[in-house]
């Protein structure tokens, strides 16, 4: 690789790292249209749209900061990847261009597919943490007021509501260490 070559692989990769994604990915765009890749061209401007698109999403607030760090490392993965690409093509090890790119993107998909669900498996946690946590303060609620009712129906309903309350409780406790 040429000291040129190795110097822009080395800028794009500090731009990526210091937060300047879209100006790596403008770069890439320019150098891939002038190298007539119109493959790589198009997976760059399609991750400049998926960055715009995060960006938006942050500037109107509808997305949650976890859901932004993972979008903004997928992006920035790909990123690499395309950098990477263009230091395979300054090199000339593309001859099997089509089944590298095939094969990775199932990985990236994979990846994406997994980070997605290690999302919802996440916010289920946070879910029934939050119910189990309401149930808890719900029951010792009811058992204060048990522990100082005297009429005895109201005495057996609070401790029936109690009792449903722990069973709820004991199976989301069981849910909860599936997940973990």
């Amino acid at each position: 690789m040429s000291e040129e070559a190795s110097n822009l692989i080395n800028e794009l990769r500090k731009l990526v790292a210091t937060g300047k994604s879209e100006k790596a990915l403008n770069q890439m765009i320019e150098i891939f249209k002038q190298m007539d890749e119109n493959d790589l061209e198009n997976q760059a401007i399609s991750t400049l749209a998926r960055l715009n698109n995060l960006n938006r999403d942050k500037m109107a607030g509808v997305i949650t900061s976890s859901n932004a760090s993972i979008s903004g490392n997928q992006i920035n993965a790909a990123i690499l990847y395309l950098v990477s690409k263009l230091e395979n093509l300054d090199e000339g090890d593309l001859e099997n261009e089509h089944e590298i790119e095939n094969k990775t993107n199932e990985e990236v998909t994979n990846k994406i597919v997994e980070l997605d669900l290690s999302n919802i498996l996440e916010e289920e946690r946070n879910h029934l943490t939050t119910r189990f946590t309401s149930l808890r303060e719900k029951r010792n609620f009811f058992q204060v007021k048990l522990d100082k009712e005297s009429n005895p129906s109201q005495i057996f309903s609070l401790k029936k509501d109690i009792e449903e309350i722990q069973s709820e409780m004991d199976e989301i406790f069981e849910k909860l260490k599936k997940l973990s």
